[in-house]
This record gives C-alpha cells, structure tokens and sequence, in this order.
C-alpha cells in the first residue's frame, strides 16, 4: 500500500478549568520530523469548566511520501455542535462541503454538495429521550435511497435495520454485546490505536494486499491511554502511524 493515507486531524482542545474565566487563551504547538514530513498543529483553547471537550478543526489526508491529496476542514457553532465541513483540494478548491442543521440541540438534517449542486440529503428523527430513531438519506431529487431504524435498550443501541429506498429491510444489525474485536456494540469495547491492540495488522494489512487494495487507511484515534494532553494525542497517532507504516512502505 504504497498510497496509504494517515489522517492527521488538527485538534482543537478545550481544556476547561475552573480556576479560569474570561475570554479563552490559545496556544499552538507543532510536532514536525516524522519519517513522510507530515507536521500536525494544534491549538489549545482555555476556558472556565472542569472538563476536556476535543474538536477537530482541520483533518490533512497525506500520503505516506508526504504528498497531500485534501483537507477537511470543520467550523461549530457556540454550543460546540459541529456546522460544516468542506473538502478542498491541495489548490484550495471545493471538493464537497456538508452543512449540518439542529432543532433543539439534535441533528436534524445534513446536506450534501458538492462545488456544483447538492449531491444527497440525510433526515434524522428522534425519540422523546433525544436519541436518534431512523436515519432517511435522499439523493439530489428528494428520492429516498435508504433507511436506517434504531433500536434500544434505555441509551443503549440494541439493533440497526437498513431498508432501500421503498422501505423493503435487507439487513439487520442485533448488538449482543460480547467481548470481540470487531463487534458492532459500543459499551464492550477497548479501543486501541494500531499496536496496542489485537488486531495482527500484518496478517490483516496481507490480506488486503491480496485482495488487489492498494489504496487508503486511516487512523481514527480513540484511544483512553493516549488522551488527556496534546502530547499524548499526538504520541498516540504517531504510534499507530509507525505501526502500519512498517507494513506498507
């Protein structure tokens, strides 16, 4: 995987502490000399709560020879929920852009563009505990494509039904819960960036070699022992990077 993408997410950190007030500080920090030149920057914003709020500014999907293919970009509204987000190419063009739309605090529609029209639209509907219910994606014309009905057990999700656009299922999720490395439940999980975790990447990174892909990889870092501090978070990729890239270059 010669072309293998490593997401670099610029973050920024809310780092809310009680003793502070006021207009918040922010501070910026670059960690740069690793192996394909990529530089990540992050930006540490303080204010005057007890808790860590992480947001993503700016995502840079680069090549592992350094070459940068885009970048996302994300702007918030003053209650932190997430507004836009816009592909551009390395020249600054407008690749696609998503518009997010809220009623009361919950996601209710997300429109999809691109740097001529709108691509597809996504509905979302709600119980009256605020969770989310069924997900209706449309294409530019308002035809409905797809559907996806949610099940739970109090907070926890239970079940995901998928139906085409007539509404006819044709696949059905049950979440059991069950210790597993690639289980569909949420409560069950340690999530583990590449290396700490128990995946055999070799063995999984050959098979895709095998299978003719030759393309993209991410790295979605949630991992608990590599958050608290921008350090950390950075560290955290960087592992995961080093652990893949010994795979695919």
């Amino acid at each position: 995987m010669r072309k293998v993408f490593f997401l670099i997410g610029t973050m920024i950190v809310f780092i809310l502490l009680a003793s502070c007030a006021g207009t918040p500080a922010a501070v910026e920090t670059t960690v740069s000399g690793t192996p394909d030149g990529v530089q990540t920057t992050d930006t540490v914003e303080i204010d005057s709560d007890s808790r860590y709020v992480w947001k993503s500014a700016s995502d840079v999907y680069t090549y592992i020879d350094g070459t940068v293919d885009k970048t996302v970009t994300h702007s918030y509204g003053d209650d932190g929920n997430l507004l836009k987000s816009v592909d551009t190419d390395t020249r600054g063009r407008i690749l696609y852009e998503q518009v997010f739309e809220y009623r009361e605090g919950l996601l209710v529609k997300e429109t999809m563009s691109d740097q001529f029209e709108i691509v597809s639209l996504t509905s979302y509907e709600h119980d009256s505990d605020g969770l989310v219910k069924k997900q209706i994606k449309q294409d530019a014309r308002g035809n409905v494509v797809s559907i996806r009905s949610f099940e739970y057990d109090g907070e926890t999700l239970t079940s995901t039904t998928a139906s085409d656009g007539n509404g006819n299922p044709f696949l059905i999720i049950e979440n059991d819960y069950q210790d597993g490395i690639l289980g569909a439940g949420i409560n069950f999980q340690r999530r583990r960036v590449p290396g700490m975790g128990l995946i055999d990447w070799q063995a999984l990174i050959r098979a895709l070699y095998n299978s003719g892909y030759n393309y993209v990889m991410n790295i979605e870092h949630e991992d608990s022992n590599w958050e608290g501090s921008v350090d950390l978070v950075k560290q955290g990729f960087l592992v995961a990077k080093n652990v893949l890239q010994a795979y695919t270059s």
